[in-house]
This record gives structure tokens, C-alpha cells and sequence, in this order.
């Protein structure tokens, strides 16, 4: 049995750390390559550009499964799922689609009115930050003009708008400093709900100076504490109430409706508090690891004031998280293998690309917490 230190990882040899993925991008039917593709993997730091030949190796301590993705202008973007089993080395390549009839900056501008605006002031709150968020200030689409809205009318369902994109979205984010080219693959907006997700490839913003290093960093730590990532990461080293959270459940046998809004009076009859050894996290092998949760369960960030209409004695964040299939997989940094299996409501499910960190993001060495061992399978 072996052991991880999470933070001492930072500072051993990259040669010990560093894997590496590689190929080529070329054009699908004339197989003539693509120089100057972009490949990345999806939403993190990690990626490349193809050389005069098409080729590009990307390098670094890459998760044991990642969504590899290559793009070119004029091309459609492609993706694909890697499990690398623990290789070092993984080959992959790509056949990107020509577009055709695509439209200028000049022809999509002149295509924009007045509903067009009021869609995209939409767009702009469910997709960069919710209206109240003071970080939504500071993040910006450099190129709104190639979203397109259109109104769907299911036979079955809610009518819904759809935006759709095919350049990907340049955000620029200066309160976390990050550059984000973002691929839009689904956007709906209904009246009391919407969801969206893509590819995203982040990039650091050249400082200012040290201090302008120094405020992105504190400001990167503060969206990671009480993050989803923060929360798992917790949940694997077993010491989430060193983590600021605090787990509970509710209890099956009273009704939603004979409770009430004062979480003391509640606590131990509808609302039950989880034990972390009832929490069953089973090893996958090559640092991945499966979360059973069974039921629904509230967790409480007691680091985070918070005002909330939940409870009428309580003044710090609350969030709920659902396993609809009972289970999620995780890798040894926390992150989530696939998204869709957990479900977010409550201060988690406020994130928008405003505060959304890459996945290679880790806090510095000095963050309460992580000097713990996790066992690696």
C-alpha cells in the first residue's frame, strides 16, 4: 500500500509526475494536416497547439480519465474520452470536418436586434453569473455576436430557448485571471430552470505585478473553499468538519410538510446528521475513486456566511447533492469524472463561469487541511 501526500506531489521531479499525450490533427477526407489546431484537455490548463505537420504532445500530470479536444477555425470541434489505465503515454488523433457557408464578424453583427439583446442579457445571467454575484463584473464574452438563439417547442415539454455557438466563446475573467475559450455544445433556458455545458481550455492572464498574482490567488483559494471539488476532496481524506462542512440527512419517516424552519428543533428528528463512516468510498484503481450516496443530503459550509429562507436560525450556506444513480466517481484531486452524476442545488448550484477554476487548479501548500494522506489503489 502506497501513500499520497496531496500538496508534497507539487514539488516532486516532474519527471516522476508527468505523463504525456500525443498525435495529430489532420483534415477529414484530404488527410492534409492542420498547423496551429488547438488540443486541450477539457477544462484545465493543459493543452497545445499542432505544429506545421499537425502534430502536438501535451505533457503534465494528466487525470487517469480526461476529455481530449481539438479544434481549428472553420473546423467542427471534436472530442474524445481517454482512459489512460495508468499508461504514461496515450497517442491520439484527430479528423476535423470542414464548415461550410459560414458567416462573417461583419454578417453575424448585422444579424442582431433587439430580441437578440434581451436573449443574451439572458444568456449572460445563467451562463457567466447570477445577477447578485459580484464576480460577474469582472468576466466578459469578447465575441457575443456568434451566439445564436432560437425558441424550441418540444411536442412533449416546456418550450425552451436554445443558444448555440459554432466558434467557441472567448471569455475574459479578470478577477480570477484566466482567458477561457469555451465550446458551447447545449444551452436551454426555461422559465424556472436551464443548463448548459462544453469544452472549456483555460489560460492564465499576464500580471500586473506580484500583487496582482498575489489577489488571483486568494481569490482562486476562496472559489475552491466550498466548491464541489472542496466537498469531495473532503469527503475522500475523511475530515470534512476540518473542512468547514457539515453533513446531514433527512429522515424518511416525517413528511416534508410536518417540518419546520427551525433547524434545532429539527435537528435529530427530521434532519439527521451523516457519519462519514457511513459514507462508502470504494477504490477503482489508478487513483479513481467511487462515492456512494444513497439519499439526498444537505450540507451545510460553515465557513461561508450566508443569508438563506431555508432555515430562520441558520446564517451560513446551505447545499443540497443528489446521486440520482447512488454513486459518483471521482479522481484523487476531487474532480468529478462525470458531471451529470450529481445533481447541485443551493449555494453549490449558484457556480457560474465567473467562479469556475480549472481542473489542475490546486491550492497553495498552506491550505487548512490537505496535509492529510489519502490512500492510492
Amino acid at each position: 500500500m502506497r501513500f499520497l501526500w496531496i500538496v508534497l506531489l507539487l514539488f516532486l521531479s516532474p519527471d516522476l509526475l508527468s505523463q504525456t499525450v500525443s498525435g495529430i490533427v489532420t483534415e477529414k477526407g484530404s488527410g492534409k494536416p492542420l498547423p496551429f489546431a488547438n488540443v486541450f484537455i477539457n477544462n484545465s490548463t493543459l493543452g497545445s497547439a499542432t505544429d506545421e505537420e499537425g502534430r502536438f504532445s501535451i505533457s503534465g500530470d494528466l487525470p487517469e480519465e480526461f476529455e481530449l479536444v481539438a479544434s481549428f477555425v472553420g473546423f467542427g470541434t471534436q472530442s474524445v474520452q481517454i482512459k489512460r489505465k495508468g499508461s504514461q503515454t496515450f497517442v491520439q488523433n484527430f479528423e476535423l470536418v470542414f464548415l461550410e457557408d459560414q458567416l462573417s464578424e461583419v454578417e453575424l453583427k448585422a444579424k442582431r436586434d433587439k430580441s437578440w439583446e434581451r436573449n443574451l442579457k439572458m444568456f449572460k445571467e445563467v451562463f457567466l453569473a447570477v445577477p447578485d454575484d459580484p464576480f460577474g463584473r469582472d468576466i466578459e464574452i469578447l465575441n457575443p455576436w456568434v451566439i445564436d438563439f432560437e425558441t424550441v417547442k418540444p411536442e412533449k415539454g416546456f418550450n425552451y430557448t436554445k443558444a448555440s455557438a459554432n466558434q467557441p466563446l472567448l471569455l475574459e475573467n479578470r478577477a480570477l485571471g484566466y482567458r477561457i475559450d469555451f465550446y458551447l455544445q447545449d444551452f436551454r433556458m426555461l422559465r424556472n430552470a436551464s443548463r448548459f455545458f462544453g469544452q472549456a481550455f483555460y489560460q492564465e492572464l499576464p500580471s500586473e505585478n506580484a500583487l496582482t498574482d498575489s489577489i488571483w490567488m486568494r481569490e482562486k483559494e476562496l472559489n475552491y473553499r466550498n466548491s464541489v471539488r472542496h466537498l469531495v476532496m473532503s469527503l475522500l481524506l475523511r475530515n470534512s468538519g476540518a473542512q468547514g462542512f457539515e453533513l446531514y440527512t433527512a429522515n424518511p419517516k416525517i413528511p416534508k410538510e410536518d417540518r419546520t424552519n427551525d433547524f434545532y428543533y429539527e435537528l435529530n428528528k427530521s434532519i439527521v446528521p451523516v457519519k462519514l463512516e457511513f459514507v462508502y468510498v470504494k477504490p477503482l484503481g489508478n487513483g479513481t475513486y467511487r462515492i456512494f450516496l444513497p439519499e439526498r443530503v444537505e450540507v451545510h459550509h460553515l465557513t461561508k456566511p450566508w443569508p438563506n429562507d431555508y432555515y430562520t436560525n441558520i446564517y451560513h450556506a446551505i447545499s443540497w447533492i443528489v446521486a440520482p444513480s447512488g454513486h459518483f466517481d471521482v479522481d484523487q484531486k476531487g474532480t468529478l469524472l462525470h458531471p451529470t452524476q450529481l445533481v447541485l442545488s443551493g449555494f453549490m448550484g449558484r457556480q457560474r463561469m465567473a467562479r469556475s477554476l480549472p481542473l489542475d487548479f490546486i491550492p497553495n501548500e498552506n491550505f487548512a487541511g490537505f496535509l492529510d494522506e489519502l490512500e492510492v489503489f
